[in-house]
């Protein structure tokens, strides 16, 4: 949904819709390729879409307006304002301007992502991971630091301004949710 909720995107078995906040159908598209994730930017003018086939950029047409057919592409996030987005796929994060320009790539070692955020100023990416670790990465792909939960890190969250991280994790009690600063 865009921020002012005035376009709403809702997706599945390949099939991708636009809905108006009243909840009428705008557009549909049932020829993209299999989706992962999607995101809408901001002003409600583009949609960013993972597959199985890459990563691409549309207009509200669905007509691709950028492909990175390259490498499978599963999470994604787009910053705040629009000037970039986010892709996560299994322990690799990749970081794009919003034209499609890839301008840095980075392997995490250890395990899959499971949960990822970027947080709305672009400062802070969250990785949460199936080897029991939460990745923090700056907006230029640098480590800022790893912390070990007891179980796989399936979710997680950061504060706007990134100087609040939650995880979620199982662990032998049930539940735990970790919050850190």
């Amino acid at each position: 949904m865009t921020p002012n909720a005035s376009l709403i995107a809702a997706g599945g078995a390949n099939r991708l819709r636009l809905i108006s906040p009243s909840g009428s159908g705008i557009r549909q598209n049932v020829t993209m390729p299999v989706m992962n994730h999607f995101r809408l930017f901001p002003d409600g003018e583009q949609i960013v879409i993972t597959s199985t086939k890459g990563i691409h950029t549309s207009n509200l047409t669905f007509f691709s307006e950028w492909t990175d057919a390259n490498v499978t592409q599963d999470l994604v996030e787009v910053a705040a304002d629009g000037s970039s987005f986010v892709t996560v796929t299994n322990n690799r994060v990749r970081f794009y301007t919003r034209d499609g320009q890839l301008v840095w790539e980075r392997a995490l070692p250890g395990g899959n992502a499971l949960g990822f955020a970027y947080s709305r100023d672009g400062s802070t990416i969250i990785v949460g991971r199936d080897d029991n670790t939460l990745t923090v990465l700056d907006r230029d792909g640098r480590l800022l630091w790893t912390a070990t939960a007891a179980n796989w890190v399936t979710s997680v969250a950061v504060s706007d301004d990134g100087t609040t991280i939650v995880s979620y994790y199982l662990d032998e009690e049930g539940n735990h949710l970790k919050t850190r600063l």
